[in-house]
């Protein structure tokens, strides 16, 4: 879904709470 962003900036742009799953998903 966010793989038109980079990855550093993701967690960036997504709220923080919303941020974990977000990062499980791309690990």
């Amino acid at each position: 879904m966010f793989n038109t962003k980079s990855k550093k900036e993701e967690p960036v742009i997504i709220s923080p709470s919303f941020q974990l799953p977000i990062i499980l998903i791309v690990l």
